[in-house]
């Protein structure tokens, strides 16, 4: 998918605009569900970026006949599964937000695709760039956000913000902070997968402002992510200190003085976790997960249909404590919309997915570690619109990575060349 051309120029740079635009969340819902849970989980809607993506996509599509079978990634594979099982499934549990998912995949599976087999400079100007770039800019916003203790009057910021200890958890213009945290832990990632002695020092600014909002989303599957990501990022640096170190420094300076400013945010979270039951420390997640179990029990062999999972639980399964969202988890997630044969082969995909990145590298395994907490504690590279992209994107460059190994040779290296960078 990356012959030379005008038509390939014209995909990357349409690639690059719905990578900068996935932050900027302005969504209108087409299909409206009835019931109580908030968010994503009753509605079917178009945002901004969907106007890219759909040239994207389309664009894509013309370009296939140039893919070979052989440069399809495990990333790509887990997207094109996922598709596969979301179309299966649509018989037994047709619904607007099902056919919506599928649409949805195949763009994931476009993009997993076409980073998949992208070239050294064209990662970093289609990819990368952008999305350090996006982050950058919702970083500065997030921290407006915080430090004003709410909106500042920016088209597209949400109406409302969650507050933790007097402390406004900001989301720049993205609908949650939690997406917005999983954004910029995939940009910041990407930035130190890509990182070569030539890139100018300057980028070391807008990586810094790209971290901010991990700081500020006050997310216990946020630092789960980090110390995931920091196994990789810790090695690069013991390796080779003087090429890593500076960017690394820029990403840490840009989560922990955010972090710090407002540390009594933090310091709530951490009460939070300690105190009371288990399933108020977890908020809720014991009891969705037994919610999750029961469903699981009933639709064994096909779930409830993908993108039903709060349709069908706030209908059958309530919960005493009226908490309407998903489960907080995505092989659970995926196992209770889909079956429990297609959720097992999930979760040996992420396995699979875990150990070829440590093979290949350690930043590549920081890239993968990057999302685990908002994967095995959270559901957003799935159950928003925009996280599906993200899904995609991230799948995409683990593909990218994996297929260009350092020069050095297979295992745990930090080779300037690693992946993307290669």
């Amino acid at each position: 998918m990356t012959a030379a051309g005008p038509q390939t120029e014209l995909r990357h740079v349409v690639l690059g605009v719905v990578l900068f635009l996935l932050p900027f969340e302005v969504n209108r819902a087409l299909i409206e569900y009835p019931g109580q849970a908030g968010g994503f989980s009753r509605f079917v809607s178009i945002g901004l970026f969907d106007v890219a993506l759909l040239v994207f996509v389309v664009l894509a599509f013309l370009s296939l006949g140039s893919l070979r079978s052989r440069a399809i990634g495990w990333g790509a594979w887990l997207a094109i599964g996922l598709l596969a099982a979301t179309v299966v499934s649509l018989p037994f549990h047709g619904s607007w937000r099902g056919v919506a998912l599928a649409l949805r995949l195949v763009a994931a599976v476009m993009i997993a695709l076409e980073i998949g087999t992208l070239h050294r400079g064209d990662v970093m100007r289609f990819v990368v760039a952008p999305l350090v770039v996006a982050g950058a800019v919702q970083g500065v916003l997030a921290l407006g956000q915080a430090v004003a203790g709410g909106p500042l009057g920016i088209p597209g910021e949400p109406s409302e913000f969650e507050v933790v200890a007097d402390t406004v958890r900001p989301a720049g213009t993205a609908s949650h902070p939690y997406l917005l945290a999983t954004y910029c832990l995939i940009a910041v990632s990407a930035g130190l997968l890509v990182w070569t002695r030539t890139i100018s020092r300057w980028w070391l600014v807008p990586l810094a402002l790209a971290a901010v909002p991990i700081g500020l989303s006050f997310s216990r599957a946020a630092v789960v992510s980090v110390l995931f990501a920091g196994v990789g990022w810790v090695i690069a640096v013991l390796r080779k200190p003087r090429l890593y170190g500076p960017p690394l420094a820029a990403v840490m300076l840009g989560i922990v003085v955010p972090a710090l400013l407002f540390v009594p945010a933090w310091l709530e979270r951490l009460e939070d976790s300690t105190t009371g039951s288990f399933n108020d420390a977890t908020a809720n997640r014991v009891e969705l997960t037994n919610q999750a179990i029961d469903m699981i029990a009933d639709y064994p062999l096909v779930g409830v249909g993908p993108w039903r999972y709060t349709i069908v639980a706030e209908a059958d399964y309530p919960l005493a404590t009226g908490d309407d969202s998903p489960v907080h988890s995505l092989p659970f997630l995926v196992t209770t919309e889909f079956g429990v044969l297609i959720g097992f082969a999930f979760l040996v995909a992420l396995v699979a997915l875990g150990a070829r990145a440590a093979r290949t590298g350690p930043l590549t395994f920081a890239l993968f570690g990057a999302v685990m907490g908002f994967t095995l504690f959270d559901v957003v590279l799935y159950w928003y619109p925009a996280g599906l992209v993200l899904l995609g994107v991230w799948l995409g460059l683990l593909d990218r990575s994996a297929r260009h190994p350092p020069a050095t040779g297979a295992g745990i290296t930090t080779d300037a060349n690693e992946s993307a960078a290669s």
